[in-house]
């Protein structure tokens, strides 16, 4: 926990400086250019949760971790939103790329940007902290919620917006429906 906050500096640094030494493709490059507004979102959280973890605001931690989620789920809509948005797609496509390979790189880019934020929260996450477990599952769940439901709800709405609610709504949605279709059977088996 005492290394956390060097980590969180020299992290940061590196993403506000570009990534400068680290990628030598060009198409990496363009990517993380485009993800910096939602992977600084998301290092902003986790400044905030290593802040609350250090004793300096204790009472935001939970909105410390809810921030970091919004921030992925954006980080991870914003992986092919922006082609949509900046109407940049078409030539996308059209390049003499497989669209596995660019899928594993726009993906590859958020995923490691919005990993890198979640090793953070992991890493500064008080000990003695009785929320613990739950921040933990809380950030691994928004993790995996966005890298696997955000590009795939962005791509069938064409909409970086659109796909980071549906994101949010459909497994919401989902659950209520389930949770009444559970209640509604509980009632009729046990009267």
């Amino acid at each position: 926990q005492t290394c956390a906050l060097p980590i969180l500096i020299l992290a940061t640094a590196a993403l506000l400086t570009g990534w400068s030494g680290l990628l030598t493709s060009p198409s990496l490059r363009v990517e993380t250019g485009a993800q910096m507004p939602g992977a600084s979102l998301a290092f902003g959280a986790t400044t905030l949760h290593a802040m609350s973890a250090q004793g300096v605001s204790k009472e935001f931690s939970g909105m410390a971790v809810f921030a970091y989620g919004l921030a992925v789920v954006w980080l991870c809509a914003n992986a092919f939103g922006s082609e949509y948005d900046h109407r940049t797609m078409g030539q996308l496509l059209a390049q003499p790329r497989s669209r596995g390979r660019i899928y594993r790189e726009k993906l590859g880019v958020a995923g490691s940007l919005a990993g890198l934020a979640a090793v953070i929260v992991f890493l500064t996450t008080s000990r003695s902290s009785t929320a613990e477990p739950q921040i933990l599952g809380m950030t691994l769940g928004y993790l995996i919620l966005g890298l696997a439901s955000a590009p795939f709800f962005t791509l069938i709405s064409r909409s970086t917006l659109a796909g980071f609610v549906f994101t949010l709504t459909v497994p919401m949605a989902l659950y209520l429906i389930l949770q009444t279709l559970l209640d509604l059977y509980h009632a009729r088996v046990h009267p």
